[in-house]
């Protein structure tokens, strides 16, 4: 049966990621590394890695993506998001690959005391009028540029050329009381941190939501409900900074900030 691709990441031509049905089943296609099937419920998963792909590619996406794309089908919520915590508080740091998540991240840890959550894909926990959020990473995948201006020990060097920094992992579920979405923009000379309520607050997040299916309108109405919901606890801002790693420490003091400021709210 052929496979109907309901979305489609692409670069410059090349496909990166999709998804699809082919008939009563969902597919989920890293070509040349992964395919994931799983029937529409996410009660039988099969993930299906490529002849020649690497192992560690294939383990990534298994236990980050793959598994937050299964987890919505069994009514999980996940966001692209790096989370960190200190004193039992969470900030997640949004934005599509490519925003500087774990860069971010992995400044807060290694120069303001925080400890790793996620590096990658954060999947949420929403009960009792709070947002938690269980640790699973314990290093973060930075670009050679971002280990060499954090002055980081690199641990290993991935597949597609990314590096491996070990950091201190977070002991049990935290708090998630901010979510930052990254943006650069290099018209500024100095990060600004701006807070998003309302629409622009779901403008913002809808994107990144981890969602296998695409094409059932009560499956985003129930992710709309669950976002309107997490807003109600949790803060969005959005940090916008320029593209320059020497501006790290900047960037993660305004983010601490809101961290301290939560924590005396308390």
């Amino acid at each position: 049966m052929t496979i109907h691709w309901t979305a489609v990441l692409e670069e410059e031509g090349d496909v990166l990621f999709r998804v699809g049905r082919d008939g009563d089943e969902l597919v989920a296609d890293w070509p040349g590394t992964l395919v994931l099937r799983s029937d529409v419920a996410g009660d039988r998963p099969r993930f299906e890695p490529a002849a020649d792909a690497a192992p560690d590619a294939v383990e990534r996406l298994v236990r980050g993506l793959g598994a937050a794309l299964v987890r919505h089908l069994r009514g999980g919520l996940s966001l692209h998001a790096s989370t960190v915590a200190r004193g039992g508080l969470g900030i997640a740091l949004l934005g599509p690959s490519g925003a500087g998540k774990s860069t971010a991240a992995a400044t807060l840890c290694h120069r303001r005391g925080f400890t790793l959550l996620r590096d990658d894909i954060t999947p949420l926990a929403l009960a009792a009028g709070a947002v938690e959020v269980a640790p699973s990473d314990g290093a973060h995948s930075l670009c050679e540029d971002a280990v060499a201006a954090l002055g980081a020990s690199p641990a290993s060097v991935q597949s597609d050329g990314k590096v491996y920094v070990a950091s201190s992992i977070a002991a049990q579920p935290v708090r998630l009381v901010d979510i930052v979405a990254l943006a650069f923009d290099d018209s500024l000379s100095a990060p600004s941190l701006e807070p998003l309520r309302g629409a622009r607050a779901l403008e913002v997040l809808v994107p990144t939501v981890v969602r296998f299916v695409v094409d059932e309108p009560r499956r985003q109405l129930a992710e709309l409900d669950a976002l309107d919901r997490m807003l109600g606890v949790v803060r969005l801002h959005r940090l916008r900074r320029p593209r320059d790693l020497r501006g790290l420490d900047a960037s993660a003091a305004l983010i601490e900030a809101l961290l301290l400021e939560e924590g005396a709210a308390r």
